[in-house]
């Protein structure tokens, strides 16, 4: 009985002591993680003094870049290249902080570049695909590909001719497509479908 006893309370002190060394470790992890997240001073005036010399250094050259991305987006809106200078627009618009130009953006210039004429709007909208949906509830309706030759395809019909009418309208069958100052947009009514309006998807 008496060994019985002893061999118990060995058990317990023992236990007592893996108890004790658990939670001396958890004290310790936890005192560690605290000094880690107390970084020194002197540590984050450096880091911020070399964050600042690093954007002021590389500034220069992230102007030159927008500067050229600019210039290349006004060259291909002038020739009437409204999806290549939309794509170098989502280009200047993806830089830290954004454009930094001044020049209007790819859409409004193409507006005022000549695209706003007839064979200009024929030229913008050639080999171009739209997100329609449904006016009065705002369901998809699939898509509308203006195809290079005067091809149309779209609301379940395939290669139908399709025409400028005159700077900002096109002809599908007998239906009108009235398109956005932008040309980002559609509007048609297409028979008893109802009104439908479509967006350019960039490429």
């Amino acid at each position: 009985m008496f060994l019985f006893v002893i061999q118990l309370f060995g058990q317990e002190t023992k236990s007592f002591s893996n108890t004790m060394k658990y939670q001396l470790a958890i004290l310790t992890i936890c005192s560690f993680s605290h000094l880690l997240a107390e970084e020194p001073k002197d540590l984050t005036l450096l880091r911020q003094s070399w964050t600042k010399a690093r954007e002021q250094a590389t500034a220069p050259i992230d102007k030159k870049y927008a500067d050229a991305l600019d210039a290349m987006k006004v060259r291909f809106t002038k020739s009437g290249d409204l999806t290549s200078a939309l794509a170098v627009d989502a280009e200047l618009k993806s830089l830290p902080g954004g454009s930094t130009t001044t020049s209007a953006p790819a859409s409004q210039d193409a507006a005022t570049a000549g695209v706003r004429t007839k064979g200009g709007l024929e030229k913008a909208i050639s080999d171009t695909i739209w997100t329609v949906v449904h006016d009065e509830d705002q369901k998809p309706w699939g898509q509308a590909e203006f195809k290079a030759g005067g091809k149309f395809s779209g609301f379940n019909k395939t290669d139908l001719p399709w025409k400028v009418l005159d700077k900002e309208t096109v002809t599908v069958q007998a239906y009108e497509f009235k398109f956005s100052k932008d040309l980002s947009q559609f509007t048609v009514v297409w028979g008893g479908t109802g009104k439908l309006t479509g967006t350019r998807k960039i490429p």
